[in-house]
């Protein structure tokens, strides 16, 4: 048949792709300039970086000015795709731990993960745009993830308090990929992929790219049903010396169950020195409840972007996405302990939503006098609309023994009353401006946004309608000192809307503000990459209900300060190493009584990350490797145990005291270590992967002490890819 053949039905394979949908992918090109025999320069679409090494150079769809990470004022990590696959990673939350200053955490039994970046909340956006269920994605249509790390309000508008993850997918590659993969790992887990990429077209302007994964488990480690990973995604791709422009879809449906967790035995014991104070479950008995508990989701998107240069000095981008999901929740949850026991309910819950998003703007590129600009301006808009769904309540307890007691009850009914709907829109308007001088960087930016929060309970008949404006402002300077060696300094800021009402006053938006310092250090030829920084982010306009007018009180928040790290590239030819490390301290400015003012709950003050890989480059062990990663953190909250409230008096009903038995529960410091050997024989590549290798008992980051989600025992992934071409 022939490797000529085998290029004949890539094209048609992506055709046939193109007919039914399209993928969800930037532009930002990877391009190649080759002279032709008439001297006319081609440009083409390449397979990006991203895809083959650890270290990058330029951020995809994060940055606007269109130059290198090195002349941004800003602590930015990508964790790219080679990385991914080296690694075998399941998910963007394992993916993260690849990235210092980054937590995810399980903040409830449902098991979703929620991200955030030096101890505050971050933005999701895919291909750079605001879109939905971004710790859910699967990675193996990922090009690479990149970290901001301080607010990002610039670039995505509210809610962007500690930083921004921005999910890059795939891009069509001019040149033929054709990459076929099986899997298989611990608790029956089977899966088979597809990566496939070609020209379309005889001047290769045209080209196409399908990625799709089947995985089915039969059960997790804690014997709860085994998720599954179904998705499909196409993209079609024109490109040219002047123009890029890619169209896609992706299709996506998900299962995943509940995360085994265990629990504090006796939230009753509050005293710190008291026998079994804090004590955790041993052996919680999982699977609590049914099998089938879990999250199942399934979501359709589909995108553009485009990228012309219309001049010399102007370049015009535009990128949009429309996406449509659903997602599922059905599981039993822990309500609350009393000295009787523990009670739980159903939660049954579902969700129905779209959104859409645009950015667009236009870059002049050009002198005043010594010095050359960047200058950006342009428009961001972003829509979500969800229905929100619930199923019967109930009430199960209490129990003294989980187990036994949750042991024949049955899944939740899937929700399918409709509660609330919910529509959030987002206008910005933006300008940003890269000011170079010899070795001076410059960068300034402003953004005016609008926010529009329309809410309606469908079951007690009430609307809340609201609109705040906020307006954010980031600067920063670059410093080429000498060789690989930049200094950066910044100031960044980020914003969420406060809409809950006080006597008919509405608060302003809460609001951080990051300022940071670091270096920027390029070793071995430059493709070794180190960034380290020492930042400090303050949290303000917090609001704490009063019982005095206007009956809210506006008060500043959490500080926190800390150094991070994070190397990134090869040291020598087959050795590569990505390693993260983070120190951080939590503070609140105006402590609250009911809550500990040294500590945030699920955010360990110490992070870090070692991974290092090396592959024999001659002799007759040529394309052998090995690899290994140790992950770990430092001892957390998880949660408390006992009450706080305030003390009234009982004739003016005014505070005269608080009563607080409240004390915290921590977890020990955690670290995992996984090791991997890989061999290349011809075509074919196989990859065994061991995770916890050596088998240590592990909890997730939580702050519930009747939710302490655990880690996975030792695992082990064996994956064969045969390449094509």
């Amino acid at each position: 048949m022939g490797k000529l053949r085998l290029v004949e039905l890539v094209r048609g394979a992506s055709a046939l792709g193109m007919i039914a949908g399209g993928a969800i992918l930037p532009s930002v090109a990877q391009a190649e300039e080759t002279a032709a025999p008439d001297a006319q320069i081609v440009v083409t679409a390449k397979r990006d970086e991203a895809e083959i090494n650890l270290k990058v150079d330029k951020a995809a769809s994060s940055d606007r000015t269109g130059k290198g990470l090195r002349t941004l004022p800003q602590s930015t990590t990508v964790v790219t795709s080679a990385l991914l696959k080296e690694q075998q990673v399941q998910s963007v939350t394992e993916a993260l731990r690849n990235v210092s200053g980054t937590t995810a955490s399980f903040g409830n039994v449902q098991g979703v993960p929620s991200i955030s970046v030096r101890g505050f909340g971050a933005t999701g956006l895919s291909n750079g745009l605001s879109g939905s269920l971004t710790a859910l994605q699967p990675v193996d249509n990922l090009e690479r993830i990149e970290v901001l790390k301080g607010p990002s309000a610039i670039l995505s508008g509210a809610d962007s308090l500690g930083g921004t993850v921005n999910l890059v997918t795939k891009r069509p590659s001019a040149d033929p990929i054709l990459d076929v993969n099986g899997e298989y790992g611990s608790f029956d887990t089977w899966a088979i992929g597809v990566d496939a990429s070609n020209a379309l077209t005889a001047d290769k302007k045209l080209s196409a790219r399908i990625v799709g994964r089947w995985l089915d488990a039969d059960r997790n480690y804690g014997g709860y049903a085994g998720r599954n990973e179904h998705f499909f995604a196409p993209a079609l791709r024109f490109k040219d010396a002047k123009s890029d422009i890619i169209l896609g879809a992706s299709i996506a449906e998900n299962f995943t169950p509940l995360t085994p967790y265990t629990y504090v035995v006796d939230t009753q014991i509050v005293d710190p020195k008291a026998p079994g104070f804090g004590q955790i479950a041993a052996n919680p008995g999982n699977p609590l409840g049914p099998r089938g508990q879990g999250i199942g989701s399934s979501s359709e998107r589909y995108y553009f972007n485009a990228e012309h240069k219309a001049a010399s000095w102007l370049t015009l981008v535009a990128r949009g996405e429309h996406g449509n999901r659903r997602v599922n929740i059905r599981l039993l949850q822990p309500l609350f302990t009393d000295p009787s026991g523990v009670y739980y309910s159903p939660l049954s819950q579902g969700s129905q939503g779209r959104n859409d998003a645009l950015d667009a703007y236009a870059r002049f590129n050009f002198k005043t006098g010594p010095f050359s600009h960047a200058l950006t301006a342009g428009y961001n808009y972003s829509r979500d609309r969800s229905l929100t769904l619930t199923g019967a309540s109930a009430f199960y307890g209490p129990f003294t023994d989980r187990a036994a007691g949750l042991a024949g009850l049955p899944l939740p009914e899937q929700a399918g009353t409709p509660s609330n709907i919910a529509t959030i829109v987002q206008n910005g308007l933006y300008a940003q401006d890269l000011i170079e001088f010899n070795r001076f960087h410059i960068y300034a930016g402003y953004r005016r946004n609008r926010y529009h929060l329309n809410a309606a309970s469908l079951q007690f008949s009430s609307v809340n309608d609201e609109r705040q404006t906020a307006n954010t402002v980031s600067a920063g300077a670059v410093v080429d000192v000498v060789g690989g060696l930049s200094v950066y300094g910044n100031f960044l800021s980020g914003y969420a809307p406060n809409f809950a009402q006080y006597d008919g006053f509405i608060p302003k938006p809460q609001r951080t503000r990051n300022i940071e310092g670091g270096i920027k250090l390029d070793l071995f030829g430059r493709k070794l990459a180190i960034v380290a920084s020492y930042y400090r982010n303050k949290q303000n306009s917090i609001v704490n209900g009063s019982l005095a007018p206007p009956f809210y009180q506006v008060i500043d928040g959490l500080v926190a300060e800390g150094f991070e790290a994070d190397v990134n590239g090869q040291i020598l030819p087959g050795w590569t190493i990505a390693a993260t490390f983070s120190q951080a301290s939590y503070k609140y400015t105006n402590p609250n009584p009911f809550e500990r003012s040294d500590f945030v709950i699920a955010q360990p003050k110490t992070r870090y990350s070692f991974f290092t890989a090396y592959e024999i480059q001659k002799g007759p062990l040529k394309s052998l490797g090995a690899s290994v990663g140790v992950y770990g953190f430092s001892r957390s909250i998880a949660g408390t145990v006992g009450s706080a409230y305030p003390i009234f008096d009982p004739v003016t009903f005014e505070i005269t005291g608080t009563f607080n038995n409240r004390a915290p529960v921590f977890l020990g410091a955690q670290t995992s270590v996984d090791a991997n050997i890989h061999y290349k024989l011809g075509d074919l590549k196989l990859n065994l992967g061991v995770k916890n290798l050596f088998d240590r008992k592990l909890y997730n980051l939580a702050p519930l002490v009747d939710y302490i989600p655990l880690g996975a025992p030792r695992t082990f992934t064996l994956t064969a890819t045969y390449s094509f071409f």
